[in-house]
């Protein structure tokens, strides 16, 4: 009777617990969808409120009047937009919550970027052709009239000739930098010198916004709730690349070690010159070394996830020459000063609570990994299967420190070196045999891009649903 009884109160505190995982996951996801929610909700708010506005005049429903409508309405969520991904650009942290790390930060200021491109790009054009009959010369002509020559006619108040100046050179400005941004391939360097004048483009929009006469200018309420967002795109990028050496908080570290445990790896520890940086396990930081006459390194910051635990006072990151920036981290030598920002990111075990988890890494994808099991030795009830993938098992980084975790914590801590050369490609399937049944398990995967892809799509077809796959995917450098 007594043994039945444990029996019942074990699997009622399972289901309990269980309840109590998918309701915090429900809300974790939830949560990291309010950003994308508050994007869409921002950029609605002045297009709903122009459709009332021309609803109240009694418009004819005519050609002439729909393409103006269509037209405005696409200036209008481009401005948003533009405003919004300048915004997400800042790296506020206390944003980050609300799109699961500042990495899916910048996916959406990307993705809000390219359609606030595209909305600007439809905005002349579209209002151009409503002036365009079909098979009308004349239309034809007053719509390139519209689109090169009327921009530059001054005949108007000088008001609005300088409005349609400013919204010519923004979109002009917008489309280059946007297209330079997003089809060619510039160096690291030129493509940040490229960026920032994003912000100016910005300027001469916000200008077209102020000056314009029209429909935005004679309704009090949607003139200021575009240049409240216009003034807030502008604020966020001063703060960003004007002041932001300044506002934002840096902690100054001293290279004491390097070392280079693999070909092309470099790993160096670093201590704090004065107060230390606070950091969750498996985030990064953004590093500028400072100018040095014996360093080759470039005095642009750089974001790399940190090695170390969260309770070490040194802090160590180990970093791969792929790009020109960390090949030249290869001369680095001891002595070097850092400034550090930080730290940043959601990549970390702490942030769910589902006691059975599966990380996966992809050659220097590692790193986070090693911060999060030194963290996970104080640990109780979580069960990890670790899968650290590289092309040859010689590639492998701190494999002994891994190796020990398991004697040194209180967890069921497997690590699963998994050489390409010998076993092939990891999979799903291959994860299913050793790790066993996957759609109970929380995932954590960062590596290549491809390989963070593949591996997402064959976990799905597993029956893991997508909020349980976590990746790291920010890459800048």
């Amino acid at each position: 009777m007594a043994l039945r009884m444990r029996c019942k109160k074990a699997m009622l505190q399972a289901s309990y617990d269980n309840k109590n995982m998918q309701t915090s996951t429900f809300w974790h996801v939830i949560r990291y969808k309010i950003g994308w929610l508050a994007i869409v909700f921002f950029t609605v708010i002045p297009m709903a409120w122009t459709i009332r506005l021309l609803l109240i005049q009694d418009l004819p429903f005519e050609r002439y009047t729909l393409m103006s409508t269509f037209g405005l309405m696409e200036g209008i969520a481009g401005l948003m937009l533009y405003a919004i991904s300048l915004v997400l650009s800042a790296r506020l942290k206390f944003m980050e919550r609300y799109f699961g790390g500042l990495n899916h930060m910048y996916i959406a200021h990307h993705i809000t970027g390219g359609v606030a491109l595209i909305f600007l790009c439809l905005h002349p054009i579209v209002l151009a052709a409503r002036n365009i009959e079909p098979l009308s010369r004349e239309g034809f002509r007053l719509a390139a009239e519209f689109l090169w020559f009327h921009p530059f006619s001054f005949e108007r108040p000088v008001s609005q000739g300088m409005a349609l100046n400013f919204g010519l050179i923004a979109l002009l400005g917008t489309v280059i930098l946007l297209i330079l941004t997003f089809f060619v391939r510039l160096r690291y360097q030129l493509w940040l010198l490229t960026h920032k004048f994003l912000g100016v483009a910005f300027f001469f929009a916000a200008l077209h916004v102020v000056f314009i006469q029209g429909l935005v200018s004679n309704d009090q309420f949607l003139r200021w709730y575009l240049l409240v967002w216009c003034g807030l795109g502008l604020i966020a990028f001063i703060y960003k690349t004007v002041v932001g050496r300044i506002l934002i908080r840096q902690y100054t570290y001293k290279v004491t070690d390097i070392k280079k445990p693999v070909h092309n790896v470099i790993s160096f520890s670093m201590d704090p010159v004065g107060q230390r940086m606070d950091f969750q396990p498996g985030q990064f930081v953004f590093i500028r070394f400072k100018k040095n006459k014996d360093s080759v390194v470039s005095t642009e910051s750089h974001p790399f996830s940190v090695a170390s635990g969260p309770d070490e006072k040194t802090l160590k990151l180990s970093v791969r020459a792929l790009g020109d920036y960390t090949k030249d981290l290869l001369s680095l030598k001891p002595g070097a000063i850092a400034e550090i920002e930080g730290a940043y990111g959601k990549f970390s075990y702490k942030n769910y609570t589902n006691p059975n988890q599966v990380w996966i890494a992809g050659g220097i994808g590692i790193v986070p990994f090693l911060s999060m099991a030194q963290s996970v030795k104080k640990e109780k009830h979580l069960h990890i299967d670790l899968y650290y993938c590289v092309k040859k098992k010689g590639e492998l980084i701190d494999e002994k420190q891994l190796s020990s975790v398991p004697n040194l914590s209180n967890i069921d801590f497997k690590f699963i070196p998994y050489a390409e050369d010998t076993h092939g490609f990891l999979t799903a399937d291959i994860i299913k045999q050793k790790s066993g049944d996957l759609s109970e398990k929380e995932f954590y995967i960062c590596g290549p891009p491809a390989m963070m892809k593949d591996l997402r799509r064959q976990l799905k077809t597993q029956g893991v649903p997508s909020y349980k796959i976590h990746s790291e995917e920010f890459s800048m450098s």
